[in-house]
């Protein structure tokens, strides 16, 4: 083998490698926008279960038996997921 095919053989490999990452870049960059679409909804989803569990709190369902006082212990915040940073992800 030439050092002239050698050079092309080393070519031809470099653009498939090159092929590869730029697909791969695109597959992180989907990836990322996924990772932050469900970070915003499971902050939504927190949400509601906070309010849910404040308006358990705020009604006396003693007519079943137990009291909304039974969910003081229940707090949510603590689940809050960060907000999107670059370094997160």
């Amino acid at each position: 083998m030439t050092i002239d095919e050698k050079l092309m053989r080393l070519t031809e490999r470099h653009e498939a490698l090159t092929g590869h990452v730029e697909i791969l870049t695109q597959d992180v960059t989907q990836l990322t926008n996924d990772v932050r679409t469900m970070r915003g909804a499971m902050n939504d989803l927190m949400a509601g279960f906070t309010t849910l569990v404040e308006l358990v709190r705020s009604h006396d369902t003693a007519s079943n038996g137990w009291r909304a006082a039974s969910f003081s212990g229940l707090s949510y915040p603590q689940f809050q997921l960060k907000s999107d940073s670059k370094s997160e992800v």
